[in-house]
């Protein structure tokens, strides 16, 4: 998996075919875009060098550990400074994602607690969680929403994605300030958002190369989505494809994890199969994207109505959670893409077959997630020529403009 170089730089990863599977869940868990997160750090591990990191982690120990102070080396896969770090548990700690999480850390100013904090950063699977972390943290302090779920500015999710990678991993590059949750001010990230300082040199001279490490994480991100595009995650309605070159399938529930959605609470006890419809039943023809069926058997109004409410209660939850400040919209017009009233509180129906229809943003994309019996899930033959119906489940992106 890793090769030298000829200047002692060990490439850890060729490309965006290589990235750890359990990284992307590591940073769903987190309610983040792990493309978003990948392209951030990117550029980090294309020049991580091994034998220097063993040599700037042992000085460290020296230093940091014992007095907080001395050499702040970026060590890691990810190439983290202690300091950098430890700014990232305390603002952690301060914003109130520690209880959402449940993620706690010490952050007293001791050796214990620096010692800690080192040994971590020697691990991968830690590095991987501190980058969820720092995204997380950015969509918080730099979001549209308080710890109150208030409105207070347009916040980093309302721009594009390849800008809210620019501006976190510009961030991430030079270290930026954790004001309280969305209060950030964005045009402290971009004004050196173009900056160029980061290189690929051993050690760095005045003739040695620099770029801006924004631009290097959205040029990631760009090659990404185009890999993907022509590869398959879920966002092209496929579920046959190779994840990432690790040869693993693509599960139903990868359908519904770029719109930050759970799939445990997407799936109602009362299912009895869970299938993808290949076509629209009622058209041969017409393929079917981002759909999830539950067959739930020949009469779908046998289903008590608790059981209905149950469900919705948690489809609610799920949504709640992916959306930006947990704020959601009933979605209305022709294709969903009108906003409707707030929604605060899970819909209530006496029908076991209703159809809810939610709009919300995640990651500063709007989504619109459709739930329930619509007008053509009714009977229909399987290819083994039972009659069955059941409730379906569409989640789609809103590529246009909400009203």
């Amino acid at each position: 998996m890793t090769t030298p170089s000829s200047v002692g730089v060990v490439s850890v990863m060729s490309g965006a075919d290589r990235a750890s599977a359990d990284w992307y869940d590591t940073w769903r868990s987190f309610d983040v875009d792990p493309l978003v997160a990948e392209a951030v750090v990117w550029p980090e591990t294309e020049r991580y060098s091994r034998w220097q990191d063993k040599m700037e982690t042992v000085a460290n120990y020296g230093g940091y550990v014992t007095t907080g102070g001395g050499p702040d080396y970026s060590i890691g896969l990810f190439q983290m400074k202690p300091s950098f770090v430890e700014d990232l548990e305390k603002a952690w700690m301060r914003s109130g994602l520690a209880r959402r999480y449940e993620l706690w850390f010490d952050t007293d100013d001791n050796a214990t607690a620096r010692r800690v904090r080192i040994s971590r950063l020697q691990k991968e699977e830690w590095q991987v969680i501190y980058v969820g972390m720092f995204v997380r943290l950015i969509y918080s302090s730099y979001g549209s929403f308080n710890k109150k779920g208030v409105f207070t500015q347009d916040g980093i999710e309302t721009l594009s994605v390849e800008e809210q990678v620019r501006l976190a991993a510009t961030a991430y590059n030079r270290g930026c300030a954790w004001p309280a949750p969305g209060y950030g001010d964005l045009d402290v990230l971009r004004a050196h958002a173009a900056e160029k300082h980061f290189h690929y040199a051993l050690i760095p001279g005045k003739h040695t190369r620099r770029y801006c490490y924004g631009d290097l994480a959205v040029k990631h991100y760009r090659k990404t989505i185009k890999l993907l595009s022509c590869g398959g995650n879920g966002r092209n309605g496929t579920n046959e494809k190779d994840v990432n070159g690790s040869g693993a399938k693509i599960s139903i529930g990868d359908k519904f994890a770029f719109a930050g959605l759970e799939t445990a609470k997407l799936v109602p006890a009362f299912a009895i199969e869970i299938s993808e419809l290949k076509t629209d039943p009622r058209s041969e023809s017409k393929p079917m994207k981002d759909e999830v069926f539950f067959y739930t058997g020949p009469n779908i109004t046998a289903i008590p109505a608790a059981k209905v409410q149950a469900y919705l209660q948690k489809v609610y939850s799920a949504v709640k959670k992916a959306a930006d400040g947990g704020v959601i919209y009933k979605a209305k017009g022709i294709s969903g893409d009108e906003l409707g009233e707030q929604i605060t509180t899970p819909p209530t129906t006496d029908k076991p077959a209703a159809t809810i229809m939610y709009l919300y943003q995640h990651g500063g994309t709007w989504f619109n997630i459709t739930v329930g019996h619509k007008a053509y899930f009714r009977k229909f033959k399987k290819d083994y020529g039972e009659k069955i119906i059941g409730v379906g489940i569409t989640v789609k992106e809103m590529l246009g403009e909400v009203k």
